[in-house]
This record gives C-alpha cells, sequence and structure tokens, in this order.
C-alpha cells in the first residue's frame, strides 16, 4: 500500500530533530505517541481501601482492570524511562515500515 503525499495543497516538509524532510520521503507516521514519559506527578492512588497498597507496585496483568478505569491510580503506569527498551520500541516501529515518530515530550 502506497500512502504517499498525492495532495499537493498540503505541506511539502515535515521539520524533525535531524531537519527539514521531504513530506514525499514519509509514508508510516506514528503521532501523538511517548517514547520516554514521565507524568508521576498525576499520580491519585488507589481510592479503594483494598486496592490502596498496590498503587505503589508495578503494573502486572491482574491490575489491568483496575487502571482501566483509573490510569494514575499505579505509580508504576506513569512512567515510561527505559531508554534501552525504548530505542528498541522504535526500531521495531522501523522494521515495520515507520518511517517518522510524533513525540508530544516536551
Amino acid at each position: 500500500m502506497n500512502s504517499k503525499n498525492t495532495d499537493k495543497s498540503g505541506p511539502s516538509k515535515l521539520i524533525t530533530v535531524t531537519g527539514e524532510i521531504s513530506c514525499d520521503d514519509v509514508d508510516i507516521i506514528s503521532p501523538h505517541e511517548h517514547v520516554l514519559i514521565d507524568i508521576r506527578n498525576q499520580f491519585t492512588g488507589f481510592e479503594e481501601i483494598t486496592l490502596r497498597k498496590q498503587s505503589e507496585q508495578k503494573v502486572t496483568i491482574e491490575k489491568l482492570g483496575a487502571l482501566s478505569r483509573n490510569p494514575y491510580a499505579l505509580r508504576d503506569n506513569l512512567v515510561m524511562d527505559d531508554e534501552e527498551f525504548s530505542e528498541q520500541e522504535l526500531m521495531n516501529f522501523k522494521k515495520a515500515g515507520g518511517d517518522a515518530y510524533v513525540n508530544h515530550n516536551k
């Protein structure tokens, strides 16, 4: 599938961390993703008394139901700071055909 930019009324270039590139050179973009993020300042903890101790534990599959109700209740869910893991994830995206990755972090 070729989804190259054929609408010439749109932007003709993208500004990246390494400089400008032509929109024609980009096929697959993953927008609004976070390579590294730390939003622990938004931590709320679980409201349920029986779950409060779990607020400081690691994310596990057993906690996904509770996290779906409140993703800010588990401190471990609010930080991605493993640079090696993030680099591998970006390389997997590239191997799958990804051309550009938009990181919303400042």
